[in-house]
C-alpha cells in the first residue's frame, strides 16, 4: 500500500473518490459532486487529493485543496466552510490511520511554510494521527450542529415544537389572518422559484451586513443547485402572494439538510422564518422518508429552539513551524488593532483576518438568522 497525490482536476477523479466515499457513508455535500462544484467556483484553490491504494484499489482518500499567500501554503479540505466536517473517507481505521501519516508526510514535502485547518468529528482518529505527525498543532472545538431526530413515535405538533415555539407559531399565524392577509405554506419546485430565492437571499444578506454573495460564492451556490437536481425539497411561505420565507433542503437518504434558508425583508411582523423553521419540522415529521432535520453548523436560537440533539466536532489546525504559527497570531492582532480612533476622519475598519490561526468555527456563512 501506498499514499500518492493527483493535483487539478485529475484530483477529482471518480474512480479515487465515488466508492469509498460511498462506503464511508459520506453525506451529499462531502462527495464528488460538491466538491467539484466548490473547486470550480473557487480556482484560487488547487486540489490537491490524497489516496491510499492498494494495488487499483482506494483504500482511504484525503480531498484537501491548497493555495499560494506570500508567507507558503494554505492548506484546507475541498469544500473549505462550505462543508460540515472535512470529506476524509476510509474503508477502515487501519486506512485511515496509514492516510493520516501520508497527510504528514506530503504536508513536509511541500517545501515552503504550510498552514492546515481541518473541521472533523469530536473523537476523530485522523486528528490523533495527525497530531503526532505534524510539528506543532492545536485542536479547537469545532462548528456545533443542532439536528432533530424523530425517534418513531407521534407526538402531537405541541410536542414536536415545544410549548413556546407552538404558542408562538400560532400568534404568527393569528396575526397574519386578523390583519387580513392570505398565507400559503408549501413544497415548491426549485426551477420556478430560484429567481425569486436569489432575490430574498441577496436581500436579507445586504439587511443584515450590508454585503452578499460575491462572484464566486453566487457561482458556487448555482452550480451546486445545478449538479444536485432531484435532491432539493424547497418550503416556501407566501404571504398574499410574495416570497416571505423559504427553506432550501437537500434530501440525502433520511436526512433533510438545511442548506440555506433566508426570511425576506419586511415580513418580519408576521414571522414568516419562524413559520418556514416550524412547518418544515412538522412536515418533516409526517414524512416517513424523513429521520433527521440537520440545520447545518451555528448554534442561532432558531436552529437550538427546533432540535433534541447537537453534533460537536473538532478543528485542528497545524503549522509547519512554531515560528509561523506566532507570525500569524501576531499578524492578526496587528490586524485586530486597526480601529479608528474617536473623533478621527480616518476610514479604517476592523477587518477579520483571513490567514488567523485561530479558527472561527461557529460562523456559518450560508445560514442567517431568521426570526
Amino acid at each position: 500500500m501506498a499514499v500518492i497525490e493527483r493535483v487539478g482536476h485529475h484530483a477529482l477523479s471518480s474512480e479515487w473518490l465515488d466508492r469509498v466515499q460511498a462506503q464511508a457513508g459520506l453525506p451529499l455535500f462531502a462527495r464528488r459532486q460538491w466538491l467539484l462544484s466548490w473547486a470550480e467556483a473557487f480556482p484560487e484553490w488547487e486540489p490537491w487529493t490524497l489516496a491510499l491504494v492498494d494495488g487499483p484499489e482506494v483504500r482511504a482518500v484525503a480531498p484537501l485543496a491548497r493555495r499560494r499567500v506570500r508567507w507558503g501554503f494554505e492548506v484546507a479540505p475541498i469544500g473549505a466552510n462550505a462543508l460540515h466536517e472535512s470529506p476524509v473517507a476510509a474503508c477502515d481505521e487501519d486506512a485511515l490511520v496509514t492516510l493520516g501519516v501520508g497527510i504528514g508526510a506530503a504536508l513536509r514535502e511541500l517545501g515552503r511554510p504550510w498552514r492546515l485547518s481541518l473541521q472533523l468529528s469530536k473523537v476523530s482518529t485522523l486528528a490523533t494521527v495527525l497530531a503526532a505527525e505534524v510539528p506543532i498543532s492545536a485542536t479547537y472545538p469545532g462548528g456545533r450542529r443542532p439536528i432533530f431526530r424523530f425517534r418513531g413515535d407521534d407526538p402531537s405538533p405541541k410536542q414536536l415544537l415545544g410549548r413556546n415555539t407552538y404558542n408562538a407559531l400560532a400568534k404568527a399565524r393569528n396575526r397574519i389572518r386578523k390583519e387580513g392577509h392570505r398565507l400559503e405554506v408549501s413544497w415548491e419546485p426549485i426551477s420556478e422559484a430560484l429567481p425569486e430565492l436569489v432575490t430574498v437571499h441577496r436581500d436579507r444578506d445586504l439587511e443584515l451586513r450590508g454585503a452578499t454573495l460575491d462572484a464566486a460564492e453566487s457561482r458556487f451556490y448555482h452550480q451546486v443547485i445545478d449538479g444536485h437536481a432531484g435532491y432539493w425539497r424547497l418550503l416556501t411561505v407566501r404571504i398574499d402572494g410574495s416570497l416571505a420565507a423559504y427553506a432550501l433542503c437537500l434530501k440525502d437518504c433520511d436526512a433533510l439538510h438545511v442548506w440555506d434558508n433566508r426570511l425576506a425583508p419586511g415580513w418580519q411582523r408576521y414571522s414568516a422564518g419562524l413559520i418556514c423553521n416550524a412547518e418544515l419540522v412538522l412536515r418533516a415529521a409526517r414524512a416517513s422518508a424523513v429521520g433527521v432535520v440537520d440545520w447545518g453548523c451555528g448554534e442561532q436560537r432558531y436552529k437550538m429552539s427546533l432540535s433534541n440533539e447537537v453534533i460537536d466536532a473538532q478543528v485542528l489546525m497545524a503549522w509547519s513551524s512554531p515560528w509561523l504559527r506566532a507570525a500569524l497570531a501576531c499578524r492578526t492582532i496587528t490586524r485586530h488593532q486597526l480601529r479608528p480612533t474617536s473623533g478621527s476622519n480616518a476610514r479604517t475598519t476592523r477587518v477579520p483576518a483571513r490567514d488567523s490561526p485561530e479558527p472561527s468555527p461557529r460562523r456559518d456563512r450560508r445560514d442567517r438568522s431568521l426570526v
